[in-house]
């Protein structure tokens, strides 16, 4: 019989136990439940060597167990024949009962691995969520200063915006003049209102004015549109 694989110590336990036992399953699933993303991180790795220890130690137990069996089942066998044997004839001896032969581990070492996978998944999901935490509050680290760099650009550009307003009165009553061209000298009201003095030199004058409008409008970034 071989020695026991190395398996938590129970301070370990304890330790895990206190720490992620709101993880804790009734029914372990004897896999891992880390993404492969995290799978190579040290501690995750040490996790996955600890329950290939815990399935080897197991199945070994397992194979202790069965191979009990079948020779207290070949033991038990042979006695009752020699005590048929005697039955037939009284010069034979009857033989002693079988002794049970020694079992060294728990009587019911499922419960005990059962227990122990518990208790790593529970440990795997809990050091899962502790990354998840520590990985969201870098990133929101990160992004806070992005945030408020975007947050200048837009104001930023709303301000150049303002600015364009009243070029953009300007080309409307531009555009009103040059169609309005065969009324010199007269007066053409515009959609919101104003009254354009419709001079060659407004004309002209506006021209300057909607020329230095697409110039501007030309350094100023578009607004994008939110999704």
């Amino acid at each position: 019989m071989t020695n026991p694989l190395p398996l938590p110590t129970e301070e370990e336990q304890a330790r895990r136990r206190s720490r992620y036992g709101r993880h804790l399953r009734a029914h372990p699933v004897r896999q891992t439940q880390v993404p492969s993303a995290f799978a190579d991180l040290p501690d995750f790795r040490r996790l996955a060597e600890e329950r290939e220890h815990l399935i080897q130690a197991e199945a070994r137990i397992r194979n202790e167990a069965e191979a009990r069996r079948r020779r207290m089942d070949a033991a038990n066998a042979e006695r009752a024949e020699a005590v048929r044997a005697a039955m037939l004839d009284p010069s034979k001896p009857v033989p002693p009962p079988v002794d049970e032969e020694p079992w060294p581990w728990p009587a019911y070492p499922q419960h005990v691995f059962d227990d122990l996978h518990s208790l790593l998944e529970a440990t795997e999901l809990g050091m899962l969520e502790e990354q998840h935490d520590a990985l969201a509050a870098h990133l929101e680290a990160e992004a806070e200063p992005i945030r408020r760099k975007v947050d200048k650009l837009r104001e930023q550009l709303a301000d150049e915006e303002a600015r364009l307003i009243p070029y953009e009165r300007a080309g409307e009553d531009l555009a009103l003049l040059r169609t309005n061209a065969a009324r010199r000298g007269g007066a053409t009201t515009t959609g919101g209102g104003r009254t354009v003095n419709a001079s060659p030199v407004r004309a002209r004058g506006l021209e300057r004015y909607t020329a230095e409008y697409e110039a501007l409008r030309a350094q100023t970034p578009r607004r994008r549109s939110r999704r």
